[in-house]
């Protein structure tokens, strides 16, 4: 069960639309109040082993505040080319407080029998635990963008963008051990070079750009063999392609779309990713963890893609409009242990 609550408040300050350079900038506030209850009955007897049951009652209280700042300019350089230049503060404070306890069955009042807490201990890794915390952190993001428009009908553009996401605490940590409970923040830098245009008088739109993410202590979730899925960072990945989309209007009822993909996306480093179930030494697992460095990362096909044709024509009062869409992906990971 969950409650939460959210508030945020942004002030921006722009220039015309029109002006010859233009410019916004702005101050955002967020304040975000989590409090969430998450039960795990587990029942082995009833599944014929013979182990007791109990249920590992878990609270998790947070209070998150955000503060930022952020500004942006676009300076013309000559008559098709224009500088767009911005950066974004923010500023992340979390207090947080976990409690679990080990209990009998649908309760949640603390046991004393050995023998459950025994087995939760062993056989699940959990503990009965308090765990306060809190963590505050700033982030500079800067973004750069040089674009060139020759005339209405082409536009290119090259950016560079530094980006994160905060750091925080792994609710469902099922040891109690302070070292996890805290994962840091995730930061990326995006590179993308792009062309959009339009031809036969706006008829036929593509847009191309190619793209490369280097991702620094980026955040997972991995399942730990037992009942809990642990958030932490893998030390770093990389994803790159290119993606291509286009429309052709045919006729004046006629349209065809298309849009693929090209993803190569990797991890980098991360030799502590969790085992997957029944993994060997000899598949890889090691001390209880697996090198995915240079392997690919979660839901990243290599290929994908939609081809789709619509027909729309007025019928009456109303339109009458027909439809076919086709998608695809070449294969991919689902589970983070790429099992």
């Amino acid at each position: 069960r969950e409650a939460f609550d959210q508030y945020s408040q942004e002030l921006r300050l722009s220039s015309a639309a029109d002006a010859r350079v233009t410019w916004t900038g702005g101050l955002y506030w967020q304040q975000a109040d989590l409090d969430a209850i998450f039960d795990t009955n587990v029942n082995p007897a009833g599944a014929g082993f013979p182990f007791p049951s109990g249920n590992r009652a878990n609270d998790f209280v947070q209070s998150a505040t955000t503060y930022a700042a952020f500004a942006q300019a676009g300076i013309p350089l000559a008559e098709t080319w224009t500088l767009t230049a911005g950066v974004r503060w923010t500023r992340e404070e979390k207090d947080v407080t976990k409690r679990q306890v080990i209990a009998l069955p649908f309760e949640r009042t603390p046991t004393t029998n050995p023998g459950v807490l025994g087995f939760f201990r062993a056989v699940l890794g959990s503990t009965p635990h308090v765990l306060d915390a809190e963590r505050s952190e700033s982030n500079w993001s800067p973004s750069v963008q040089l674009q060139w428009t020759p005339n209405d009908s082409l536009m290119s553009y090259a950016s560079v963008t530094r980006g994160f996401k905060g750091g925080g605490f792994d609710a469902l940590l099922p040891n109690g051990d302070p070292r996890f409970f805290e994962y840091k923040p995730e930061e990326a830098t995006a590179y993308e070079l792009g062309i959009k245009s339009t031809m036969q008088d706006g008829r036929l739109r593509t847009n191309v750009a190619v793209f490369r993410s280097e991702f620094d202590d980026l955040q997972v979730s991995t399942f730990d063999g037992a009942l809990s899925f642990v958030v932490g960072n893998a030390a770093a990945a990389v994803s790159q392609g290119v993606e291509l989309d286009a429309a052709w209007q045919a006729t004046p009822a006629l349209r065809f779309d298309l849009v693929a993909a090209y993803l190569d996306s990797t991890y980098d480093d991360y030799r502590n990713a969790s085992c997957w179930f029944g993994q060997t030494a000899a598949q890889g697992c090691v001390g209880g963890v697996q090198d995915l460095s240079g392997e690919p990362t979660q839901f990243a096909p290599e290929w994908s893609g939609s081809v789709g044709a619509s027909y729309e024509v007025p019928l009456g009062a109303l339109r009458l409009r027909a439809a076919v869409d086709v998608n695809a992906t070449s294969r991919y990971f689902i589970p983070s242990d790429n099992d």
